[in-house]
């Protein structure tokens, strides 16, 4: 899913690219826990989409918890951190 939801981005079909980035996001913090990689991965995905479609402030919300949540977990000057 969470591939489709990337073609969707890069289609510019910014709904569908949430609606499957959500459940993505959702079932991986279900199953894998608040803290794994994926999760910030999801966390990070679903804020670009957010910005695109103009829902700033959910998109700096969840994109300043994905950037204090990934310095935790492998530091700040990490290249994915950056």
């Amino acid at each position: 899913m969470s591939n489709l939801a990337c073609v969707y981005c890069y289609q510019g079909r910014w709904n569908e690219a949430e609606k499957l980035e959500f459940n993505v996001f959702e079932a991986r913090k279900t199953k894998l826990g608040e803290n794994h990689p994926e999760i910030l991965d999801s966390m990070g995905r679903l804020g670009y989409t957010y910005g695109e479609q103009g829902k700033v402030d959910e998109a700096q919300i969840l994109l300043s918890q994905a950037v204090r949540l990934l310095e935790q977990a492998i530091g700040p000057q990490h290249p994915t951190t950056l």
